[in-house]
């Protein structure tokens, strides 16, 4: 009986604990935003294009494909017959013809959209370093927010790049001697491009706990909403992507998409 009793008392505690902590924005490292979560307004019609199982099944194939067979695909959906605007199931990849196996077959086939095209869009990216602005593509087609946790700086795709900046270091340095805080974080080419294409400008919050003892943490939330610029993109995509202009025409499937970054030092 007394056995039952402790284990009660320690879950209890754990509960009071776990909700204490949930009571600060950002304080717990596993917040309840902390999920895939969608927004509802930004949910697409599965029966239009495809579900989220079906775009990562994509793509896996798509990691294993050079730039040019990438852009090879590309080229192939820019040059469907049928209107990109009007999603028809004429218009839909058909896995049964590309998925799971050979990207021979995604390059043979003349069926995709154009949320595959800017999933192959961002891989792209992906292969030349522009992992977070290409995570947030991928985000952006499917309609998902993002949200990052990590308790070690490098766990993170953003955070372990983000603690590396000279803007970040000038915050935590203020932070950390009592002076005023900027409210927002300004990522330009200079501290990072990637930073730069994926966040740009952000809010920060942050929250210092148990201060001037030699358990101090500091704890930051990073907020964004993604939103595509062609104007930023240009200079990197135009490069990298034979039909990027293309691309620009059909932004329209691009979701704008809520960022949240949470980390401790």
């Amino acid at each position: 009986m007394k056995l039952k009793q402790s284990v009660a008392i320690g879950l209890l505690s754990s509960i009071a604990l776990v909700s204490n902590m949930q009571n600060v924005e950002g304080a717990s490292f596993f917040p309840t935003e902390i999920s895939n979560e969608v927004d509802t307004s930004l949910k697409f019609n599965v029966s239009d294009i495809y579900i989220d199982d079906e775009y990562d099944d994509l793509i896996e194939q798509f990691e294993k494909m050079t730039d040019s067979e990438l852009n090879q695909y590309i080229a192939l959906i820019m040059n469907q017959n049928s209107p990109i605007e009007n999603h028809t199931s004429s218009n839909t990849l058909d896995t049964n013809l590309v998925l799971p196996n050979a990207k021979a077959n995604i390059l043979k086939s003349s069926y995709g959209t154009v949320e595959t095209a800017w999933l192959a869009a961002a891989q792209i990216l992906s292969n030349n370093g522009y992992k977070c602005t290409a995570e947030l593509i991928t985000f952006s087609v499917k309609g998902l927010n993002y949200t990052e946790s990590s308790i070690y700086q490098e766990d993170g795709l953003f955070t372990k790049k983000i603690v590396k900046t000279s803007v970040f270091k000038s915050f935590f340095s203020k932070l950390k001697s009592g002076k005023k805080l900027p409210k927002g974080l300004e990522f330009k080419q200079s501290d990072d491009k990637d930073l730069y294409l994926a966040l740009h400008n952000t809010d920060i919050s942050s929250e210092v706990r148990l201060p001037n003892t030699a358990f101090t943490t500091y704890h930051f939330v990073i907020s964004d909403t993604y939103d595509f610029k062609k104007s930023d993109y240009e200079n990197v995509m135009v490069g990298l992507v034979n039909n990027f202009a293309w691309l620009c025409q059909n932004t329209g499937v691009l979701k704008n998409i809520k960022v949240k970054i949470y980390f401790m030092r």
